[in-house]
């Protein structure tokens, strides 16, 4: 295209970044070309709005609102319907079990007031619970008018090269934290104007401090917390609902009075109280009537419509106990399948809403607490936690030793014990007797609990393949019914009148059996029930398709590193071949190196120079550091070019060879038992030294490997090590031969998960096509280093949450604390998804057949459509909701492959 300079494709995230003359080539023709070659692309962010200082656009958001009139799935559409030709809708989505609708809008266009008006207008009992406009508002009055000025002493600031070393560091950092800053090298001080909301002076000094400059706080500009009170207004949002069903007096009038009706069946002077029906009609029919004309108004067919016309057609053959049931029955119903699904959507209220909204705020120079918003909170800022306090934001403990309550994230009800140094998540409790002092490593919307929480709320707005056919064959199935039905009620009065009113009587049976709210409500309600059992457990999948392909993996791949091992290695031998150098300048060198390195093994080396009391002196400086996928790390110190990495590296760059023989044979014995060895190599000296780091194997990996292998799924472990270690581990949890891949590179892994696709791959991906033929999906599990693409291109990728943030979201199924029994049970909770959405179908389908047939023979009646209506729709709420534990179940839950209860995994209600 003309004016396109640079093109940048993220594959797993599915971003393409395009530099581009906005003159010769728009973003919207670059979005255009796009999809005219079918890539399903949506235009995110125009740049042409910054370049000429204009506000962007297209500047969206979602508002969610709760729904207090949604009485079924059927009323779905009704909702889009009025919501998606209003302009800067974007996206609507609604999840009739809790309640929900979630707009995608554009905010200058139309506000969430807006939204709830045009609902609340068509009757719907609309409430806003977030409001995208104004939380935007709130984040952007953080970034512009919250400033405040710190000074910060700084005892070695003694040239102008230090001065120079201050404004070198102080430029790092985004100009949103720190707006400006000046250095006065008479006084040692610099006068810093930055952000609290985004970045705190204690934080800033560790910038400083990273730089080799000494610096303290002389004042904190924020310690009054002043500049925190415009957000200490109280947010609905952060309230737990509690969903309740209450059922009005006016349907409870018409029970009565239809029950009443009831004793006429006994005939003699009792049949006069057949009239007793008329008063249930008129204390029920009243609001089904306002829904339905409210329907017809936009030219639109519902339930409301067609129980309206049941009613009214049994008025006209003064079957009036009939028309009672009709009313009483289809009124009650909402209320009973909302008691149904009451545990489900307090379970779901209850996890989106862990997010935290204070935090006691430490003021570093007077140790005086600022209560604020825990939006306000900055990295690295002190907050105090204190017995029964959330945590605000994720971080590290600096003072204080006590038990925290990690359920709402792990599930895992046992109190971990937490003392300095160790890391805290954000929307966890302390339990213990302790105050704790945190030093926040992320800030409140890029938590722990804040990906949980916005992983919770997009799972409950997508819907699955499935759950969109089965609403697509009741769009078909209820028009096709209302045809046969007026068929009925018109074309037998050929024949005779008594004829025509058996037949309208009939008709209007049926009338009742083209009620698709059981068939539509069968496949939601599972997602939802099997959504909240395993978010209750720490398992977090990305919606009711992910749920239900988990039932569907016949393959599974495995990483190694930090997935079937703990991903903690440890420096177990270190040979330094040679005389020309000592195993102290070896480690010094090789942590100098490693500490730049984003791989565990790394770490590891880091460490070991550290217990070793190894320090890296200062005349030694690191260039040119390089990440070879793979392979290792390259770097140049001090103008001699270093190399640290596997077997695989020294082979390519030709230094393998020379090493003698022994030190070959040495570096084979530790791979042989599960060691991962590499080496440290000089150019013009060759090899230097071999290493050999160990990680231990997950305690459940062999267990969860065998139930996998029971349950006919194939296993395999991908991995980047040598033959000999990878054999030592696959070996260890229980892995064939034939199982084991190793000396992957990155890309290496990717094709593999893709081969394995093919091989699997049949034709056909439809709900109808699997009651049939099972499709062999393929799941791949890792903590995100060196596997996000494979993560990516699995049909479910599942992730380790104490992996890489990218794998999170990249992932299709995130594990929150790492505990691979959670995996098993998650593939099994698929396959009871799979099972209970196919009983439901089915169920909902045979009863509306028998029904029809009843009504054929001649031998249906009008309360008995209407009970086996509202019947079959409780029955499959309940067969759903089924997948959601007990409360006593979730506190003493057992998810361990063999089922015995190990003592460590006990669950608690969220």
């Amino acid at each position: 295209l003309p004016g396109v300079q640079k093109v940048l494709i993220n594959v797993p995230t599915k971003f393409v970044y395009v530099d581009h003359v906005p003159s010769l080539t728009p973003a919207q023709g670059i979005n255009d070309a796009l999809n005219f070659n079918k890539f399903g692309s949506t235009l995110k962010h125009d740049g042409a709005n910054d370049a000429s200082g204009m506000k962007e656009q297209s500047h969206s958001g979602v508002s969610r609102f709760f729904v207090e009139k949604i009485c079924c799935s059927a009323e779905t559409p009704i909702i889009k319907s009025i919501l998606e030709p209003m302009s800067g809708i974007l996206n609507v989505s609604a999840n009739v079990t809790n309640q929900t609708v979630c707009v995608e809008h554009i905010m200058d266009q139309i506000s969430a007031s807006d939204i709830a008006e045009a609902l609340n207008n068509e009757g719907f009992g609309v409430t806003i619970k977030k409001d995208a406009g104004q939380h935007s508002a709130f984040l952007n009055s953080i970034s512009t008018t919250s400033l405040v000025e710190s000074r910060i002493y700084i005892s070695n600031l003694l040239s102008k090269s230090d001065e120079e070393n201050v404004n070198s560091l102080l430029s790092t950092v985004d100009v949103k934290e720190i707006r400006s800053f000046s250095v006065n090298k008479s006084s040692k001080i610099a006068l810093v104007s930055h952000n609290p909301y985004l970045i705190s002076v204690q934080r800033i000094v560790d910038v400083l401090g990273e730089g080799g400059l000494q610096s303290s706080v002389a004042f904190d500009g924020a310690a009054d917390g002043k500049w925190a009170l415009q957000g200490l207004e109280e947010n609905s949002e952060d309230q737990i609902e509690h969903f309740e069903t209450k059922v009005k007096w006016t349907v409870i009038v018409s029970g009565v009075c239809w029950l009443i009706s009831m004793l006429s069946l006994i005939g003699g002077h009792w049949e006069h109280l057949k009239y007793v029906g008329l008063l249930s009609v008129v204390f029920g029919l009243p609001p089904i009537l306002l829904k339905a004309y409210k329907s017809l108004r936009r030219c639109q067919f519902d339930v409301n419509c067609l129980m309206s016309f049941a009613v009214f057609g049994a008025l006209a053959l003064q079957e009036f106990t009939e028309a009672a049931a009709v009313t009483f029955l289809f009124s009650i119903s909402e209320n009973l399948e909302s008691r149904a699904t009451a545990r489900a959507r307090n379970a779901l209220s209850a996890i989106v809403n862990l997010r935290p909204d204070r935090a006691n705020l430490i003021n570093p120079m007077t140790n005086d607490i600022v209560v604020v918003p825990a939006e306000a909170v900055a990295v690295g800022a002190l907050v105090s936690v204190r017995t029964g306090d959330k945590i605000p934001c994720d971080g590290v403990v600096v003072e204080g030793k006590s038990a925290v309550d990690e359920s709402s994230l792990t599930g895992e009800s046992r109190p971990v014990k937490k003392g300095p140094d160790d890391k805290v998540s954000g929307g966890t409790l302390n339990i213990g007797e302790t105050q704790l002092v945190v030093k926040t490593t992320a800030t409140v919307d890029n938590s722990a609990v804040a990906r949980l929480i916005r992983l919770v709320e997009e799972a409950q707005a997508n819907s699955s393949p499935t759950e969109q056919l089965v609403d697509e064959f009741a769009k078909r199935y209820t028009p096709l019914v209302i045809l046969a039905a007026i068929s009925m009620c018109t074309i037998p009065w050929i024949w005779g009148k008594e004829t025509g009113k058996i037949w309208v009587y009939n008709g209007l049976v049926t009338i009742v059996i083209a009620c698709p709210c059981a068939l539509i409500i069968s496949t939601p309600i599972t997602y939802v029930a099997g959504l909240a059992a395993c978010a209750q457990r720490g398992v977090i999948v990305k919606g009711g398709a992910f749920l239900e392909a988990l039932g569907m993996v016949k393959k599974v791949a495995f990483d190694k590193t930090g997935t079937l091992t703990e991903g903690k290695f440890a420096l177990l031998h270190l040979n330094v071949i040679g005389r020309r150098w000592t195993r102290e300048e070896v480690l010094e060198y090789m942590a100098l190196i490693q500490a730049r390195a984003s791989h565990p093994i790394g770490a590891a080396i880091v460490q070991a120079a550290k217990n070793e009391n190894v320090s890296i002196s200062a005349d030694k400086s690191v260039e040119s550091h390089i990440l070879l996928q793979g392979e290792g790390v390259s770097a140049v110190v001090n103008g001699k070019q270093f190399h640290i990495g596997n077997p695989r590296l020294f082979q390519r760059i030709g230094y393998y060879d020379d090493i003698p023989e022994t030190s070959k044979a040495l570096v084979s014995d530790w791979a042989s038992i599960g060691g991962t060895v590499g080496f440290l190599g000089i150019e013009g000296e060759g090899i230097i030294a071999s290493y050999c780091v160990a990680d231990a194997v997950r305690k459940e990996s062999k267990s969860v490997v065998g139930s996998l292998e029971k349950i006919g799924i194939s296993v395999t472990m991908l991995t980047g090590d040598g033959n000999d270690a990878a054999n030592a581990i696959g070996e260890q949890v229980g892995l064939t031969p034939e199982g084991i891949r190793s000396e992957l590179f990155p890309k290496d892994k990717l094709d593999i998960v893709n081969g394995m696709i093919e091989e699997g791959l049949s034709e056909g991906s439809s709900f109808l096509f699997n009651l049939f033929n099972r499709r062999k999906l393929v799941l791949m599990c890792g903590d995100g280093v060196n596997d996000a693409p494979a993560l990516a291109a699995a049909n479910v990728g599942v992730a380790m949450g104490a992996g890489a943030a990218l794998a999170m979201e990249t992932s299709d199924v995130t594990l929150m604390d790492s505990d691979l029994n959670k995996l098993l049970y998650s593939i099994k909770m698929g396959k009871r998804v799979i099972r209970t959405i196919k009983e439901n179908v089915a169920f909902s389908l045979i009863s509306k057949a028998v029904v029809m047939g009843f009504t054929f023979a001649g031998k249906a009646s009008l309360w008995a459509a209407i009970v086996t209506d509202v019947g079959a729709m409780l029955i499959v709420t309940l067969n759903g909701m089924k997948l959601l534990p007990s409360k006593k179940k979730v506190k003493n839950v057992d998810i361990t492959p063999d089922g015995n209860h190990d003592g460590n995994l006990q669950m608690t209600a969220v």
